[in-house]
């Protein structure tokens, strides 16, 4: 389930599952209401955050990354500065971002061993319950003293 992709984003989306095959496998929302996010999250195997490099996803904290954590499905990631600070590859998948064919591979490695993905579930899952904003301040102190 892909969610608020608005109108464009469901048709790209569903353009590349066509073209891989997928297509019966997802399901794309152009918009839902935020309150009903996380029921809705449930529902999914899998989650995606595909947000791009750039200056104003750098700048703001990532906390869908921490909902999803919370919410213990697998996380594909695109491969940002942002997500790194918060994920590493030991709980999720990583993908370069605009690359259809990485977040295929990401998605089918989630598949391959499932000890290992729910070890990476786990350890997202712990980071999300101890991820604060005061535990957050207190690393960006510690890069400044």
């Amino acid at each position: 389930m892909f969610v608020g992709l608005g109108a464009e984003g469901v048709s790209v989306l569903r353009k590349i599952a066509s073209d891989a095959d997928v297509e019966n496998q997802i399901c794309l929302v152009e918009y839902s209401d935020h309150d009903k996010m996380p029921s809705e999250m449930i529902r999914c195997k899998s989650l995606l955050l595909p947000y791009p490099e750039g200056e104003y996803f750098e700048s703001r904290f990532p906390i869908k990354a921490l909902e999803y954590g919370a919410i213990q499905r697998p996380i594909l990631c695109s491969r940002t500065k942002s997500h790194q600070f918060i994920f590493s590859d030991e709980n999720v998948w990583f993908y370069d971002y605009g690359d259809p064919e990485g977040i295929l591979k990401a998605y089918n490695q989630v598949h391959v061993d499932p000890r290992v993905t729910l070890q990476k579930i786990q350890c997202t899952f712990n980071l999300a319950q101890n991820h604060t904003y005061t535990e957050r301040i207190n690393r960006i102190k510690a890069n400044i003293s």
